[in-house]
């Protein structure tokens, strides 16, 4: 995917704002990726790279890709209340379907039971148009009924 994404990039004009969004995206991608398969000191790297290009950037959600894969890093790796500093910075159900199960499932195992639900039932009960959020659903309906 790497060499196919640089041989595009090779066809266009680049400035920086691309080549930010360039490298963004692929850190975020190859975190996520590592996360997936239990990489998780690859993710780390992953996301020690994405931290200084999304904190650089002017919107109030630049980092809610990063606090959220940092937040699934911690989870998988029994980390739970450090998790949640991550998954409390923004990530919620309405905006973020895929990454709110992760902080549900958090939040479950915290304790936060009454919380846990209110994200699984919104998540389960979600008229959705997005893959991420067709890839929790299921799960957070087994999430209800455990």
């Amino acid at each position: 995917r790497k060499d196919y994404a640089t041989a595009a990039m090779s066809f266009m004009k680049i400035d920086e704002v691309i080549q930010r969004n360039f490298d963004s995206f692929n850190a975020q991608m190859e975190a996520w990726h590592y996360i997936l398969f239990g990489e998780y000191d690859k993710a780390e790297e992953q996301l020690k790279k994405l931290h200084p290009i999304a904190s650089e950037i002017q919107s109030p959600s630049a980092l809610d890709n990063y606090n959220a894969l940092s937040g699934m890093v911690l989870l998988n790796t029994g980390k739970i209340d450090s998790s949640l500093s991550y998954f409390n910075e923004n990530i919620n159900p309405e905006n973020y379907q895929y990454y709110a199960y992760f902080k549900g499932l958090a939040l479950k195992q915290t304790g936060q039971e009454k919380a846990a639900r209110e994200i699984f039932d919104y998540i389960a009960n979600y008229n959705f148009n997005s893959w991420e959020a067709a890839l929790v659903r299921s799960r957070a309906k087994k999430q209800l009924g455990s």
